[in-house]
């Protein structure tokens, strides 16, 4: 039997119960999960880590909305595919925008488990966050809620 792809995943997020739920519910599917507490410690890992992350999991609240600090991440760190999420009394026009923009893709809280680890395995596919050249970050963002 083929042994299983483990995945290097960042979870971001202030609230620290959270970061345990995430990372438990994570490890629990055999990916290696480290955890930050705000973009700060998030980026001393980033930068101190020898493997890459294959996912970033980021609290939006967390960043403050800021795409400029994804646009950041994306370009130092490429190679991660971002999901974001967002607090219920977040404005469709911000969550339009962090989805077009920043992320590539973006859940609400209060979702399933069973919700965030198919949108956190789908994101962990092959290829599934790749943008092919000559195509708007629009037409290829993947919404799912």
């Amino acid at each position: 039997m083929a042994e299983p792809v483990i995945h290097r995943i960042l979870v971001i997020d202030e609230d620290a119960d959270l970061r345990i739920f995430y990372a438990h519910v994570l490890t629990t599917q055999g990916h290696e999960v480290v955890t930050a507490a705000n973009t700060t410690e998030a980026d001393d890992i980033l930068d101190s880590e020898s493997e890459p992350f294959n996912l970033v999991i980021i609290d939006i609240p967390t960043i403050d909305h800021d795409c400029d600090y994804i646009s950041e991440l994306r370009q130092k760190h490429g190679q991660a595919a971002l999901l974001g999420i967002a607090d219920s009394g977040i404005d469709r026009k911000t969550l339009k925008d962090l989805r077009r923009y920043c992320h590539d893709m973006v859940i609400r809280t209060q979702f399933e488990i069973a919700a965030f680890t198919e949108k956190a395995n789908f994101l962990l596919a092959p290829n599934s966050h790749l943008r092919p050249p000559n195509i708007s970050p629009d037409t290829q963002t993947k919404v799912m809620e």
